[in-house]
């Protein structure tokens, strides 16, 4: 009789667990990187937002702040300016116009999480983001945040053959 209550017991457990794990463990998040040997940065929505706004421009030790930003379009893109900002990058088209005409420029803007990956490992003071599931050893997350369940996550962890190796543009 044990054996046959622990069996359903397992039976009824197994799935629901497995069924938590593949939703939360196997779903990538947003994951926020520096230089795998950059110092601690600050971290927290309000601390990000001002760092992507050009507002927060110094680490603690005094060095300069760089961060990138993906493609428009991108779903780590839009998904890192909702969290920030509660709007999407082409609704804040009005702020970085006026932030222009004060003498600020918008964070670079990088064709692929590779490209930032890169990027970030070799430039001093950069901050960036790509899916978690592209962090290697060249970089250190310093915070994660879950992407929105109707993303579209297609090909968001599958790196790129021969990844490009583009310097970006201001957007």
């Amino acid at each position: 009789m044990r054996r046959y209550t622990l069996l359903l017991w397992l039976a009824w457990v197994l799935p629901a667990g497995l069924s938590a794990a593949l939703d939360n463990g196997d779903r990538p998040a947003l994951a926020i990187i520096v230089a795998a040997d950059a110092p601690d940065l600050p971290t927290g929505h309000t601390r990000l937002a001002r760092i992507y706004q050009r507002r927060l421009t110094l680490d603690r030790q005094g060095k300069r702040l760089v961060p990138v930003n993906l493609p428009a379009t991108h779903v780590l893109r839009r998904t890192l300016s909702r969290l920030l900002f509660g709007k999407t990058p082409q609704q804040l088209t009005a702020y970085w116009n006026r932030r222009y005409f004060e003498g600020v420029s918008p964070p670079y803007v990088l064709d692929s999480q590779e490209a930032v990956l890169r990027f970030v490992a070799t430039t001093a003071g950069a901050v960036g983001y790509v899916a978690d599931c592209r962090v290697d050893r060249r970089v250190r997350v310093v915070e994660r945040f879950p992407l929105p369940h109707d993303a579209n996550l297609e090909g968001l962890c599958v790196a790129p053959a021969n990844p490009p190796l583009s310097a970006g543009s201001r957007k």
